[in-house]
């Protein structure tokens, strides 16, 4: 009996201490002992996930250093971890060394995954040396929006024997050259009144523009990488390879050409040659590659230049100084256009659907766009509007990268830019001018010894010639001898032969 009553005061007293920590606390209920069980399990999920180790997919790239890539990156691999299964690592170069460096690294067979390519880079050589990829069957499987995004006949552009092996950054394909001049000189010249349509008005013009000169002012900037290269279709001459072959616009059947050795290429030369005697342009032009820190103290008073929709702001913060563009050439479009800026896909990866899985949305996903080319909000800039930011200035984030990954038209706008910057420029590419031979790539193999040794040549000549620094009557045709004993005409028959077989298949 005794040991019963003992037995339930400590029955009652146990309750109540129940109840005496209730009443001080939170009740608990059975519901809530099962919430907390929940909490626990999802704790211990998320401790899970954090330890699961992600493949990486490692890309090259060539931004500028940035203090933030590493948070940036993490930020990115929170929404690649949930939606790729995979996390990235950027192999960053400095744009200087990229051409050296990725040249070492695919000749070495380095494992990597992706790179930022174009024909500048070796695009056509790599692809001959098997060191890409092809893409179709994987944009097909796991990138159909970036894939169905751009125009199938700007795709054309990116193949190689009918396969792609480079995934194209979308933006401004049509191009269009023309001079840019400070607004003060356009204003106090009264430019509007003056019917300043062709190259040779611009001949017109700079005598005016000198006289107004002040101080170091530069009347018209040139540097030893000239501007013909940039202005083939005003000349009507079409580019098929980066230094020599070209077709003329709008011929029936083209035929490839030196580019070098073409009436329009001499006009060019005895009009800069007379610039640069004048005295409009520096005198060291032959000596300088483009110097951004010169055109961005605001002495640049005129300058060739290209456009595209919008850019307004890009280029006055370029110029230290607001400018004002005056069209001379009609948008184009040709294979170069396309295909300046793409990503391809290594041979040695072993991720290739996951790289492929990421590109789609960085070219699709505007949250994946804008972190990786603007970082993040509230650290590296401020949102003033749906889709307007204001860059946080020295914020340790700004790589200047919009033009080199994705889709730019899922880019926030810039100060400056106008609200309906990407329509405008779509509807330049789709209503430029397209070139006759889109798609045809050139196979170098035949001809590199040739390559070599004419671009000795070009080293050589196209500085001071191109600037406008010698008599082209004089070294012109020295020029042309050089590049005859250096294998030209063999480069251009090879170039020619490649591209009527091309056309044959048309």
């Amino acid at each position: 009996m005794k040991r019963l009553l003992k037995r339930s005061m400590a029955s009652m007293l146990a309750l109540m201490m129940v109840v005496g920590v209730s009443g001080c606390g939170k009740e608990v209920s059975t519901t809530e002992s099962g919430d907390t069980n929940k909490t626990v399990k999802k704790e211990e999920q998320k401790k899970e996930k954090k330890d699961v180790k992600y493949p990486v997919v490692s890309w090259y790239i060539r931004p500028s250093a940035q203090k933030d890539m590493d948070l940036v990156v993490e930020e990115l691999n929170k929404i690649f971890r949930e939606k790729v299964g995979a996390e990235l690592e950027i192999k960053r170069i400095d744009p200087g060394d990229y051409n050296q460096k990725m040249l070492t690294t695919l000749a070495s067979g380095e494992t990597f995954d992706m790179m930022h390519s174009a024909p500048r880079y070796g695009y056509f050589e790599n692809v001959a040396k098997g060191a890409y990829l092809p893409l179709d069957d994987l944009l097909a499987k796991f990138a159909p929006k970036t894939l169905a995004e751009i125009r199938p006949e700007f795709w054309d552009a990116a193949r190689v024997d009918g396969k792609i092996y480079g995934l194209i950054n979308y933006q401004i394909f049509g191009r269009q050259n023309g001079l840019r001049m400070r607004k003060d000189v356009y204003d106090s010249l009264n430019v509007k009144d003056m019917d300043i349509k062709t190259i040779e008005d611009i001949d017109t013009l700079l005598p005016k523009i000198a006289e107004s000169a002040k101080g170091d002012d530069i009347a018209f900037n040139m540097f030893k990488n000239d501007f013909f290269k940039d202005s083939l279709t005003y000349y009507g001459l079409d580019p098929i390879d980066n230094n020599v072959g070209v077709v003329r616009i709008g011929e029936e059947k083209p035929v490839v050409e030196n580019r070098y050795n073409t009436e329009e290429f001499k006009s060019y030369l005895n009009l800069v040659h007379k610039w640069y005697q004048a005295g409009y342009i520096p005198k060291d032009a032959p000596t300088v590659d483009y110097n951004r820190d010169l055109v961005g103290t605001g002495r640049v008073m005129a300058a060739w230049g290209d456009y595209k929709p919008g850019n307004e702001f890009e280029v006055n913060t370029m110029f230290g100084g607001e400018m004002v563009y005056l069209p001379i050439e009609k948008p184009f479009v040709n294979t170069q256009n396309v295909i300046g800026t793409m990503t391809s896909i290594s041979r040695t990866s072993k991720n290739p659907e996951l790289a492929m899985k990421m590109l789609e949305l960085v070219n699709t996903d505007s949250v994946v766009y804008n972190l990786l080319i603007n970082g993040i909000e509230g650290k590296h800039y401020n949102k003033v509007g749906d889709n307007k930011i204001e860059p946080i200035k020295d914020s340790g984030y700004a790589p200047n990268c919009g033009w080199m990954v994705g889709n730019q038209f899922n880019a926030y706008l810039m100060p400056g830019q106008p609200d309906d910057v990407w329509e405008k420029t779509k509807e330049v590419n789709n209503s430029s001018m397209v070139s006759s031979v889109m798609g045809f790539s050139l196979d170098s193999a035949a001809i590199k010894n040739e390559m070599a040794q004419c671009q000795s040549v070009f080293d050589e000549f196209i500085p001071i010639l191109v600037s406008g620094a010698v008599d082209p009557d004089e070294y012109l045709p020295k020029m042309l001898d050089k590049l005859e004993s250096a294998g030209i005409q063999k480069l251009i028959d090879e170039e020619n032969k490649q591209l009527q077989e091309w056309l044959s298949q048309q």
